[in-house]
C-alpha cells in the first residue's frame, strides 16, 4: 500500500508543476516580457493597448518552436496581430478586419495573383520623417487590419507607395524606437507622417558599455551616466571638455585647467591615480587626456584640439561607483570614462556632412585689472623718491668694462635726467604728462591679438548589408586662438567594420583610427601683456605713429646697446611685434589606434571573444629660436667678444637654436573572454563574463639641442659642451650639456576578472558581483603584494514590478540600488626597483657616472578605495519625468605618501602606502518633458552634485605654526583642498599690515611669524567647488529648436590677486616691471590713510607686512557663481521641401557661447574660474558665435 501511495505522490510531483505552468494565467505584457527574455524579441505597440489583457502561457518557454508560433498563440485569439518590422522586432496592433472563414483568410505563404494598376481601388503615397524632418528608412506602412504582405516599406528617401485592392479607413506607420502612428485616410491620396520617439522603447533598448560588455540598463546595479552623440552635438565647440561640462551628475569637467574628477579625489598625490581612467572602444587609451592644448596652456587664449573626434563618438558612459568600476580593477578608484565610437547599421546606407564655424573677438582690454597710466607713473615717482631705484647711468668702472646696469623705464629715465642735470624739471613734467596720456591697450588689441576662429569639417559614410556594417569618417579641425602666431589643426580618419561569418556564428569587429595634430605656439603676445621682464608698462607702445615696430633695450641701456651694434653685434633690443615671427614652439603628434574583436557563438547562450588593441603615439616638439629671435641674439651677443684685431670672436656657434624633443608611446592589450547570457529557469536569468588580459605600455623619449641652426639648410654646427668661452661681461661660461639621456619606461599588467548579474523574476531583483586580480610590474616585490583582489557586489530592486505597485499608474518605474566594492589606484610616485639617473661622461675622468634618483621600495601596493553607493531611479507621469539620485561614501587606505625614515639609509624620507582619507557625496539628475505636443515641446535637465573629503591619517597632525596659511601638506580632519588665512586687522599708522590672534590681540609687522600660531588662523573653506552641476532647457516649435545651457559651482573660495611685482623689502636696486593692479593705486601713503585703505604702503614695507596682507582673509572671497554657457537656435528643413533633391535632411544651428556670469557671490567682480596671476588671463574667454550645418544624403 505504501509503495502505491509513494508511486502516486511521485507522479503528482512530476506532472502537477508542468500542468500548473501550462495553465498559468498572466498579463499579456508579462507574457511578452517572457518572450523577450527567451528569444530576445522586442515589441512596440500603442500605449494602454495591452492593459489588463490576460493570456495563458506555457512555461517554461524554450526555443524548440519559432517565436512566430508563440506569438500567434498569445495574440490571435485576443484580437491582436503582429507585424514584422525588422529582424526580431515586431509591432502589435489590434485586428480590425471583418470576420472571415478560415479558408477565406490569406495565408502568409499563399501566392497572390499578379495585379495590374486597374485592379487597385486605392493608391496612397507619401514621406515618413522623424520630428527633425529627417527621412526614416524602413518604416512599415500597412492598411489598418491587414497583414504585412499588404503593406509597404519606406525607401532610402523616406518615401512609400501603398496600392490596395480594397479600401481602408486608416493606415498604420511603425518603426523601431518610434511610437506607432495611425492616420485616417478619408479621401487623401498623399499622406506624410512624422513619427515621434518612443521613450518607453528607448528605455527598453538602452544599454551602457563598461568597456567589457554592453549592459542593459535594467540589469545595472551600479551608478552609471550615459552621454549620447545627440547630447554631444548640442555644443559645437572644438573642445570635448566644453561639450561635456555640467552634463553628468558627480562629474566635474574643469575646462579651464583641463582636468576631470569623478566624485572628488581619493588620493593625496596629484600624480598617483587622481584622474579617471579613459577607455576607448574597450581598452585604456594611451593618452589619458580628452584634449590637447597649445604651449600657452595656462591662458584662456590657447589653441585647443580634442584627442577624439566628437562626431565619431556614439556614446560616453561614465562609471562612478565600485560596482560599475571594479571590473577595471587597480586603475578605477577615481572612476572610468568609456568612449564608444560609432558603427554602421545593417541594410542601410548614409552619407553625412557637418561643419562648424566659430568667431570670437578679443576680450575687452578695458576690463583688465590694471591701473591707468597716470597712476602707474605716480607709483614710479613714489618708489624713486623712497630710494627703490638707483641711477642706471652710474656704474663701477673699476671692474666693469662697460655699463652693465639694466635700464629703467622711460618715466624713471626722465626723473634721473633731472638728477643728472641733463634735463629741467619742466621738461621732465612735460614728458611725464605726455606719457600719462598714452595707453597701449588699443595697440595690444590690434597688433598682438586677433579674432579667434575655429573650423570643423566632418564627412562620414556608414551603412551595411545583411551580415556586415561599416562606418568610415574623416575630420579636419583648425583652431586659431586670440593670440597672434598661434594655431592648432588636426586630422582624423576612422574606420569601424563588422562582418558576420559562418551563418552568423562568428562576428569580426575591426576599428582603425589615425589622428594627426599640429600646434604652433608663440609667447610674444602673452609675454607682452604679462608681468615678466618682457612685459609692457601701460605707456610703452608697440609701434610708432608710422606703424613701425618699437624695439626697447631690456638688458642694457640704449647707449650701451647702440655701442654693441656699432661693433658688429646683433641688435640687443626687444620688440614684441618682431618676436611674433620668431621663437615658435611646434608640437606634432601622430596617433594610431587599431582594435579588433572576434566573437564566436558557442551556444545560444554563450560566446567566446578574443580582442586586441594596439596604440602608438609619435610626438615631436620643436622649440626653435631663429637667429633673429631675441633669445638667440642674447645668447650669441653674450658669448661674443672683440678680438685683438678688432674682429668679433664668437664663443658659441653663430646661428639659431633648436631644441627637439621626441617621444614614442606604444600600448597593446590582448583579452580573452567568455560571455554567458542564459535563462536558467522561467524566473532566473544569468548574465556573466569571465576573462583574462595582458597589457603593456612603454615609452621612449629623448631631447636634442642644436646650436648654429640654419632654418634654410636645416643644418647646425658641432659644439663641445665642456669648452668654456669668455662672455662679453668678462667671465667664463660653457654651454653645458642637458641632452644625451634617453628616457625609457615600461609597465606590464596581467589581470584575471569576472563579472556576473543574476536577474530574478524578469529583472524584478538583480544581484551583481565582480572580482578582479591585477598584477602590476612596478608594485611590490612578491606576487601576494601585487595581485590583490578588487571586488564589488550590488543589489537592485524594481519596486514597480511588485503586485502591490500595479495600481500606481502615475509611477512608471522605481528602482532601488545598493552597491559596495573596492577600487584601486596605480602607484606612480614610487617603484619596487631603484631609479637611476645617468649623467653621461664625467668631464674629468671621461667615465660614465650617475646617481640613485630614488631607492627601491619592495612594499609598494595599490591605493585601496572602498565605496558604498545607495541609488534610486524613478520614472513618473507616463515616463515624462525621470529622477536619478545616488548617495555614496568612500574610504581610501594605503595612500602613497612620503614619510620620514632613518637618514643613515641615505634618504631622509621614503614613500609608503600608509595614509588614509574618506569622503561622501550626492549625485542627483532630473530630466523631464515639461510640455510635449506635436508642434511644441519643452524638455529640461537639472544636474546637482555634492562632494567632500577629509584626511583621516593621525600622522598629519594639525600645524602648530602659521605656516599652514600657505601650506599644502595634508591635515587630519581637514579636506585636501583647505585654505587658511590671517585674520586681518587693518593697517597701522605706518601703513603696515596688522593681523589678529584668536583672542583678539593685534600682531604688527615688526613681530615675527612665531608670534602667530595655527589657532590664530581662520579656515576659509575649500578651493574646489563641493556643489556643482548644470541646468539645460530645450524648446521645440515645429522645425525650430531653442536651447539654453547654464552651469554653476558653489561653496568654494578663492584668494583674490591684489598686489603683485610690489616691493616686499627695502632696496635701492628694484629691477623689472612694477605691478599694474588697480589696488596698488589705493596704497597707503601717509598717516591717516589707514582709515580708508588696506593696501600696505611703500614707506615702511617689509616681507611680513606684504605677505600677511596677501594671505589675509580680506582677500579671500566666495567663488560661487552661475554661468550662462550657451544659447542656441536651430532649424531643420522639412522633408517635404527636399523631396526633389538628393538630400535626405538638412539642419542649421546658430549658437552663442561664453556669455558670462549670471550671478557671482564676490564683491570684487572677478570671475573666480579665471582668477590667475597674469593680467590678461584674469579675463574669461570672449563671447563666441557659432554656425553649424548638418546634412545627410
Amino acid at each position: 500500500m505504501y509503495r502505491r501511495l509513494l508511486f502516486v505522490m511521485c507522479c503528482l510531483c512530476v506532472t502537477l508543476p508542468g500542468k500548473l505552468f501550462a495553465q498559468q494565467q498572466i498579463k499579456l505584457k508579462a507574457a511578452l516580457d517572457e518572450v523577450k527574455a527567451v528569444y530576445g524579441t522586442r515589441f512596440s505597440y500603442e500605449e494602454h493597448l495591452l492593459d489588463n489583457i490576460l493570456v495563458s502561457l506555457k512555461k517554461p518557454l524554450t526555443k524548440k518552436e519559432p517565436v512566430e508560433a508563440v506569438l500567434k498563440e498569445l495574440l490571435y485569439n485576443k484580437g491582436f496581430i503582429f507585424l514584422y518590422v525588422q529582424e526580431n522586432y515586431y509591432t502589435i496592433i489590434r485586428d480590425t478586419r471583418p470576420a472571415k472563414s478560415q479558408d477565406a483568410m490569406p495565408m502568409a505563404n499563399d501566392a497572390a495573383p499578379l495585379k495590374t494598376e486597374q485592379d487597385y481601388v486605392q493608391t496612397i503615397t507619401g514621406t515618413v520623417t522623424d520630428k527633425d524632418g529627417r527621412p526614416l528608412i524602413g518604416v512599415t506602412v500597412i492598411p489598418e487590419g491587414y497583414a504585412i504582405r499588404f503593406g509597404s516599406i519606406t525607401s532610402s528617401d523616406g518615401r512609400y507607395a501603398l496600392r490596395l485592392h480594397q479600401k481602408t479607413n486608416a493606415i498604420v506607420f511603425t518603426f523601431m524606437g518610434m511610437t506607432p502612428l495611425k492616420v485616417e485616410v478619408g479621401d487623401k491620396t498623399v499622406i506624410n507622417a512624422q513619427l515621434e520617439t518612443d521613450v518607453r522603447q528607448l528605455q527598453e533598448v538602452n544599454v551602457m558599455s563598461t568597456g567589457y560588455q554592453a549592459l542593459p540598463k535594467e540589469r545595472a546595479t551600479g551608478a552609471f551616466e550615459q552621454i549620447t552623440s545627440k547630447q554631444l552635438k548640442t555644443v559645437p565647440a572644438v573642445s570635448l571638455m566644453e561639450r561635456l561640462e555640467g552634463v553628468a551628475p558627480g562629474v566635474r569637467f574643469d575646462v579651464r585647467n583641463n582636468k576631470i574628477s569623478i566624485r572628488g579625489v581619493n588620493t593625496l598625490q596629484p600624480s598617483d591615480g587622481s584622474t579617471p581612467l579613459i577607455v576607448i572602444d574597450g581598452f585604456p587609451a594611451v593618452d589619458q587626456d580628452l584634449e590637447t592644448r597649445g604651449a600657452i596652456n595656462g591662458a584662456s587664449g590657447s589653441s585647443v584640439l580634442s584627442r577624439y573626434n566628437p562626431e565619431d563618438i556614439e556614446s560616453i558612459t561614465i562609471l562612478k561607483d565600485a560596482a560599475a568600476t571594479s571590473i577595471w580593477g587597480a586603475k578605477a578608484a577615481n572612476g572610468v570614462i568609456v568612449i564608444t565610437t560609432k558603427k554602421g547599421k545593417k541594410n542601410s546606407s548614409q552619407l553625412n556632412f557637418s561643419t562648424n564655424l566659430s568667431l570670437s573677438n578679443p576680450v575687452d582690454m578695458k576690463k583688465l585689472n590694471r591701473m591707468n597710466t597716470a597712476d602707474y607713473i605716480d607709483l614710479e615717482k613714489e618708489m624713486k623718491g623712497l630710494g627703490f631705484f638707483s641711477d642706471p647711468a652710474k656704474w663701477d668702472n673699476s671692474w666693469m668694462t662697460f655699463n652693465q646696469n639694466q635700464p629703467v623705464s622711460e618715466a624713471l629715465e626722465w626723473m634721473f635726467k633731472v638728477d643728472r642735470g641733463t634735463a629741467t624739471a619742466s621738461q621732465r613734467d612735460s614728458a611725464l604728462s605726455a606719457l600719462s596720456q598714452k595707453d597701449n591697450r588699443g595697440q595690444i588689441r590690434d597688433l598682438l591679438l586677433q579674432r579667434a576662429v575655429s573650423q570643423q569639417y566632418n564627412l562620414s559614410f556608414s551603412g551595411g548589408g545583411q551580415h556586415s556594417t561599416y562606418y568610415i569618417s574623416t575630420n579636419y579641425t583648425k583652431d586659431v586662438p586670440v593670440f597672434r602666431s598661434n594655431k592648432g589643426e588636426s586630422y582624423f580618419v576612422t574606420a569601424n567594420l563588422s562582418n558576420e561569418l559562418f551563418n552568423n556564428r562568428v562576428t569580426i569587429n575591426t576599428g582603425i583610427n589615425y589622428n594627426f595634430a599640429n600646434t604652433v605656439s608663440n609667447m610674444a603676445a602673452l609675454n607682452a601683456i604679462g608681468n615678466g621682464r618682457l612685459a609692457l608698462r601701460p605707456y610703452e607702445m608697440l609701434a610708432d605713429a608710422s606703424g613701425n615696430p618699437i624695439a626697447r633695450s631690456i638688458d642694457f641701456r640704449d647707449e650701451v646697446a647702440a655701442d654693441f651694434l656699432s661693433k658688429g653685434y646683433l641688435p640687443w633690443t626687444y620688440s614684441p611685434l618682431q618676436e611674433l615671427n620668431y621663437g615658435n614652439t611646434t608640437a606634432k603628434a601622430n596617433r594610431y589606434r587599431l582594435n579588433t574583436d572576434i566573437t564566436t557563438k558557442i551556444t545560444d547562450w554563450m560566446n567566446v571573444s578574443v580582442a586586441g588593441s594596439l596604440q602608438r603615439n609619435l610626438t615631436e616638439t620643436i622649440n626653435l629660436s631663429e637667429l633673429n629671435s631675441y633669445d638667440s641674439r642674447v645668447l650669441i651677443n653674450t658669448a661674443t667678444t672683440v678680438g685683438p684685431n678688432g674682429k668679433l670672436v664668437y664663443g658659441v656657434p653663430y646661428g639659431g637654436k633648436m631644441i627637439s624633443t621626441n617621444r614614442t608611446d606604444i600600448s597593446y592589450g590582448l583579452r580573452g573572454q567568455v560571455n554567458v547570457n542564459k535563462t536558467l529557469t522561467p524566473f532566473l536569468t544569468l548574465n556573466a563574463l569571465a576573462g583574462t588580459e595582458i597589457r603593456e605600455s612603454k615609452y621612449t623619449g629623448y631631447q636634442q639641442t642644436r646650436f648654429g641652426f640654419d632654418q634654410d639648410t636645416y643644418a647646425s654646427a658641432s659644439w663641445n659642451p665642456n669648452v668654456s668661452y669668455t662672455t662679453v661681461m668678462g667671465w667664463s661660461s660653457t654651454l653645458g650639456f642637458s641632452d644625451g639621456s634617453i628616457n625609457r619606461g615600461i609597465n606590464r599588467f596581467l589581470s584575471y576578472y569576472g563579472n556576473g548579474a543574476l536577474s530574478v523574476m524578469n529583472n524584478r531583483y538583480v544581484i551583481s558581483g565582480s572580482l578582479r586580480f591585477d598584477d602590476f610590474s612596478l608594485a611590490g616585490a612578491s606576487r601576494s603584494q601585487r595581485a590583490r583582489p578588487l571586488w564589488s557586489t550590488g543589489v537592485k530592486w524594481n519596486v514597480t514590478s511588485e503586485d502591490f505597485m500595479k495600481s500606481r499608474d502615475w509611477l512608471n518605474n522605481l528602482d532601488v540600488r545598493i552597491t559596495y566594492g573596492t577600487g584601486g589606484a596605480v602607484p606612480t610616485s614610487a617603484s619596487n626597483a631603484a631609479l637611476l639617473n645617468l649623467m653621461g661622461l664625467d668631464p674629468n675622468t671621461r667615465e660614465p657616472y650617475g646617481s640613485v634618483q630614488a631607492p627601491a621600495n619592495n612594499k609598494i601596493g595599490w591605493e585601496l578605495t572602498k565605496t558604498w553607493n545607495f541609488g534610486v531611479d524613478l520614472d513618473l507621469l507616463n515616463n515624462r519625468l525621470h529622477l536619478s539620485a545616488d548617495a555614496y561614501t568612500k574610504k581610501t587606505s594605503d595612500i602613497l605618501w612620503q614619510f620620514p625614515i632613518n637618514s643613515t639609509y641615505g634618504w631622509t624620507s621614503l614613500y609608503y602606502n600608509a595614509a588614509s582619507m574618506k569622503g561622501h557625496g550626492y549625485d542627483i539628475g532630473v530630466r523631464g518633458d515639461i510640455f510635449k505636443g506635436r508642434d511644441f515641446g519643452w524638455s529640461s535637465t537639472f544636474n546637482f552634485s555634492y562632494n567632500t573629503n577629509v584626511v583621516t591619517d593621525a600622522r598629519f597632525t594639525p600645524p602648530t605654526s602659521s605656516m599652514a596659511v600657505g601650506s599644502s601638506t595634508p591635515i587630519e580632519g581637514m579636506p585636501r583642498d583647505f585654505l587658511y588665512a590671517y585674520r586681518w586687522a587693518g593697517l597701522d599708522d605706518k601703513g603696515r599690515s596688522q593681523v589678529y590672534t584668536a583672542d583678539g590681540k593685534i600682531v604688527n609687522a615688526d613681530m615675527p611669524n612665531n608670534a602667530i600660531s595655527a589657532k590664530d588662523l581662520v579656515y576659509m573653506g575649500r578651493t574646489t567647488p563641493p556643489y556643482f552641476g548644470g541646468l539645460f532647457n530645450d524648446f521645440r516649435y515645429k522645425s525650430f529648436t531653442f536651447g539654453v545651457r547654464i552651469t554653476y559651482e558653489m561653496g568654494h573660495v578663492f584668494r583674490r590677486l591684489s598686489i603683485q611685482n610690489y616691493p616686499d623689502y627695502q632696496t635701492n636696486n628694484y629691477i623689472g616691471l612694477i605691478g599694474t593692479q588697480q589696488d596698488l593705486a589705493l596704497r597707503w601713503r601717509k598717516p591717516g590713510d589707514e582709515q580708508f585703505t588696506n593696501v600696505p604702503g611703500l614707506v615702511n614695507v617689509s616681507t611680513n607686512s606684504s605677505n600677511r596682507y596677501k594671505m589675509s582673509d580680506l582677500l579671500v572671497e566666495s567663488a560661487s557663481h552661475v554661468r550662462l554657457q550657451q544659447i542656441s537656435l536651430g532649424y531643420q528643413v522639412p522633408s517635404a521641401l527636399l523631396t526633389r533633391m538628393a538630400v535626405k535632411s538638412v539642419g542649421v544651428n546658430f549658437s552663442v557661447r561664453n556669455l558670462g556670469l549670471i550671478w557671482k557671490n564676490n564683491k570684487s567682480g572677478v570671475d573666480p574660474s579665471y582668477a590667475m596671476s597674469t593680467n590678461y588671463t584674469n579675463l574669461p574667454p570672449a563671447r563666441s558665435y557659432f554656425i553649424s550645418l548638418n546634412a545627410s544624403f
